[in-house]
């Protein structure tokens, strides 16, 4: 460390314009050694450097004992970290300059309002003020059933949702994507891992829960109310049916979703009222991801 530090300050010395420099040692006439001696046609420096705050009375009678040099000769402490306002006192009264090394560089400090602990804080730059923070890929995990009942295609509100985060990513600098997973049926336990998996990547859930639903919505519902610590990225939309087309298995998962706390359900009519709300409710919670991440929104709301 104290030859990191003797190394740096002897290399501003050289771009000062000092052509002779001794590091612990000094010409005879000095009868002291210093950490640090430069000397050019015109003047010298005595340097002594301080790890701590204080100067100690040895070091005052160490000045006071240096004779008078042939050159003009300048006295100066090399602080590490800010002084105490009595130590500057103390060497302002015997003549002796004050530097500091900051950021490899020297600062000659003229007096102790401009040597405080703001000035050993290292500055921000004006490129690093203008740079600004990128928003962290999101994730929004698409819960649904997989395909229409009759036709084998696949679920509207499924492909609504893809659609909608899309449309949001390509029309606002928003790194938005969809993330499904498909069931190739090659068995249960497989299906279930891809499940987790992608929820624990997640970090916005939504769901259309209809009626005829199956038992896979169900865990990635349970899945994501796990891994989904803010429960205001988690979106349910529940269709409106008849109670009495619903099995008594399906009802109690609505009924269980409409009841758990601080999880957004909402209900829908078909696929127009849907998609306003998935736009909606989705810009929120994107809009409540970059204010968690201390970022500006890329749209407002009221």
């Amino acid at each position: 460390m104290e030859g990191e530090i003797l190394k740096n300050v002897s290399e501003n010395l050289k771009k000062r314009g000092f052509k002779k420099i001794l590091i612990n040692n000094s010409p005879k006439s000095l009868f002291w050694s210093f950490d640090l001696y430069a000397e050019d046609k015109k003047m010298a420096w005595a340097i002594e450097i301080r790890k701590n705050d204080e100067v100690n009375n040895v070091f005052i009678e160490k000045i006071k004992r240096i004779k008078k040099y042939a050159k003009p000769l300048l006295l100066y402490v090399l602080f590490l970290r800010p002084p105490k306002k009595k130590t500057f006192s103390i060497l302002k009264s015997e003549g002796v300059g004050i530097l500091v090394l900051k950021e490899k560089e020297i600062f000659v400090v003229l007096n102790s309002k401009n040597f405080s602990k703001k000035f050993m804080k290292k500055k921000v730059t004006k490129k690093k003020l203008k740079k600004e923070r990128k928003m962290p890929q999101i994730n929004v995990f698409v819960s649904s059933k997989q395909y229409e009942k009759q036709g084998g295609k696949i679920l509207k509100e499924r492909v609504k949702i893809c659609n909608i985060i899309n449309e949001i990513k390509n029309t606002h600098p928003i790194p938005i994507f969809p993330l499904l997973v498909e069931n190739t049926f090659d068995g249960g336990r497989k299906f279930k891992v891809k499940i987790t998996k992608n929820i624990r990547k997640s970090d916005i859930f939504i769901c259309a829960l209809k009626e005829d639903y199956g038992e896979y919505i169900e865990y990635e519902i349970k899945k994501a109310f796990e891994h989904i610590l803010d429960k205001r990225l988690i979106l349910i939309f529940v269709k409106n049916v008849n109670p009495e087309n619903i099995e008594k298995p399906q009802l109690k998962l609505i009924q269980y979703v409409r009841k758990t706390r601080k999880i957004q359900t909402l209900p829908y009519s078909g696929i127009p009222d849907f998609d306003s709300l998935v736009r909606q409710y989705l810009m929120k919670m994107i809009t409540h991801l970059y204010k968690k991440n201390k970022i500006k929104s890329p749209f407002e709301f009221s």
